[in-house]
């Protein structure tokens, strides 16, 4: 059982990982300008990611008995609020900026929707399992579960 813990905390990892990776590959391949409007919710999906990679990356060594992970913890409480106000700072952005083709809007307000969409499945409520009909049953009966890192959170401040 444990070595299917692992497994699975090494699996959620390294997706993560290389999520975020993937998502600056095709930023720098496919976007030759340098939009602000595109390049901020690039840089704020990796950087939700990377605490995502960062999340499971401390599961995994919490399986250690040894390994003590409260002060992990509590730097992804100001993540939480950090990545609140980076979400908040993009709209000023895109409605004030100079605008841009109509392609770049729209693949920004996908980038910030997903970017939002990750912030939730993380420190909200978990949205991701393995079937889309298992996540739309839990929200038309109302039973979204707490995220494991919105549990930990919990949890660490009861401490």
């Amino acid at each position: 059982m444990r070595k299917k813990i692992k497994k699975e905390l090494l699996k959620l990892f390294l997706g993560e990982l290389l999520s975020s990776l993937l998502f600056l590959f095709c930023y720098f391949i496919w976007f030759k300008e340098n939009q602000i409007q595109i390049a901020y919710p690039v840089a704020l999906l990796c950087f939700i990611l990377f605490q995502g990679s960062f999340y499971w990356l401390i599961c995994l060594l919490k399986l250690n008995n040894n390994f003590n992970d409260i002060k992990y913890i509590k730097i992804f409480l100001i993540f939480k609020y950090v990545d609140i106000i980076l979400l908040a700072v993009y709209i000023p952005i895109l409605v004030f900026s100079p605008s841009i083709s109509k392609l770049y809007y729209i693949g920004s307000i996908f980038l910030i929707s997903f970017t939002l969409i990750e912030y939730i499945n993380y420190y909200i409520v978990r949205l991701s399992y393995p079937k889309i009909s298992i996540l739309m049953e839990k929200i038309t009966n109302k039973k979204l579960t707490k995220s494991s890192l919105a549990k930990d959170i919990e949890r660490i401040k009861n401490i």
